[in-house]
């Protein structure tokens, strides 16, 4: 039986996308995902959580994030959770999860003050 590694996201963006270059000269941005989600209180009310998620792009998609994206906006991925192990100063073993982005889209904007012609409108999906 084949096994399957899909993870799905719709979330703003929580911080400007960074760039990085890794030794073999490819290009990958990483940016942080909000989520939010209602949870019920024990008085009945409801409050929302938000969750972060460690976004990762690579190549043209990286790119295309680094050129389109910025805080704030909404965007819907889809990708592959990737842990990451690495050992702390002290001797200890520390894993981090993340996820892989290889298809994101841009679902909306939030206002900004800069003039519209300087970016992508609100109405365009930009599939990556």
């Amino acid at each position: 039986m084949q096994t399957m590694n899909k993870v799905m996201l719709l979330g703003r963006i929580g911080m400007d996308p960074e760039r990085r270059q890794v030794k073999s000269g490819k290009t990958l941005a990483r940016f942080s995902l909000a989520t939010d989600r209602a949870v019920r209180q024990p008085d009945g009310g409801w409050e929302t959580q938000t969750e972060w998620h460690q976004i990762t792009t690579w190549e043209k998609t990286a790119e295309n994030i680094l050129t389109h994206a910025r805080k704030g906006d909404m965007i819907a991925l889809e990708g592959r959770l990737q842990y990451h192990q690495w050992e702390d100063p002290e001797g200890r073993k520390r894993t981090k999860a993340g996820v892989t982005a290889e298809r994101v889209s841009i679902i909306g904007r939030p206002q900004r003050s800069q003039p519209a012609q300087a970016r992508v409108p609100v109405e365009a999906s930009i599939p990556f």
